[in-house]
């Protein structure tokens, strides 16, 4: 979606960038490991496919998606002296749906760019895909980088993107749907507030819930959210009905106090900041 494409999240450990051109080369090659196409549900694209998939992206009105950043190997990361807070201003929405944004390069070329992509690690995301309730999202992260595994990145990039999508989306509840197998990111979300709503044996996944509405008390659980081992994992999403139509043009800043109890405890934790991304 254009409403995060000059959109900067940060936390301590990770910051969340814009999915841009000169990153799809290293995305491309993570996701020629079979291990990940296991874990992600993925089929392997062309490159070409994937500069597709960077466009739609950013252009698609019911997805959102981060690059996620190694925040200490970021040469050009915030500093932590900036100011932090909800800041309305760096994350306003475009002025329109047509409005023009800038067109960046298949490869990094400038410093910056080289930067971004030597501390990327994953990448985290958004589908707006429920019909019945266009105050749902459904979530999904991916620590890809080896490195940056178990090192608390999933964590603080749902974290941050729930943060995002609480403040300035709307969003008042959050799915996820996980394979059986994958106990490292059953247990991440689990240690989130999500709640488990059902399980399908057919495709041998777990559906968890974290939702705001006071009957479910769904988030907000008596499991505290520490540090969970991050692994490689993608929700599979289902199909993608047309989005609401506020996504596209709410820009109110929500009220963190009304959000469940564990949602603000976990953004205390993390230190959510916001900067423009250019």
């Amino acid at each position: 979606m254009r409403a995060n494409a000059q959109l900067c999240v940060c936390g301590q450990r990770v910051a969340l960038v814009p999915y841009r051109a000169y990153h799809v080369p290293k995305y491309h090659a993570w996701m020629q490991s079979a291990e990940l196409q296991e874990q992600t549900a993925s089929e392997p694209l062309s490159l070409e496919d994937e500069y597709s998939m960077c466009q739609s992206w950013r252009d698609d009105r019911d997805k959102c998606t981060f690059i996620m950043l190694d925040r200490s190997a970021w040469q050009d990361a915030p500093s932590p002296d900036a100011t932090p807070g909800d800041s309305a201003a760096a994350a306003a929405l475009p002025a329109t749906e047509s409005a023009p944004l800038p067109e960046y390069p298949r490869e990094a070329s400038s410093a910056a760019q080289l930067a971004e992509v030597a501390a990327m690690a994953g990448d985290v995301n958004l589908f707006f895909n429920d019909p019945d309730d266009p105050h749902a999202a459904e979530v999904e992260v991916m620590v890809a980088e080896p490195t940056c595994r178990r090192r608390g990145f999933g964590r603080e990039s749902v974290a941050l993107i729930l943060h995002y999508a609480w403040m300035h989306l709307g969003m008042r509840r959050f799915v996820v749907k996980i394979g059986m197998a994958n106990a490292p990111s059953l247990s991440l979300f689990e240690q989130l507030g999500f709640a488990k709503v059902s399980e399908s044996a057919a495709f041998r996944e777990v559906t968890l819930e974290c939702s705001a509405e006071p009957q479910s008390e769904r988030c907000g659980g008596s499991k505290d959210a520490g540090m969970a081992e991050d692994n490689a994992t993608h929700a599979v999403p289902a199909p993608e009905p047309a989005p609401p139509a506020e996504i596209a043009t709410a820009s109110a800043v929500r009220d963190p106090a009304v959000a469940p109890k564990q949602l603000q405890k976990l953004w205390q934790q993390v230190g959510v900041s916001y900067h423009s991304h250019y």
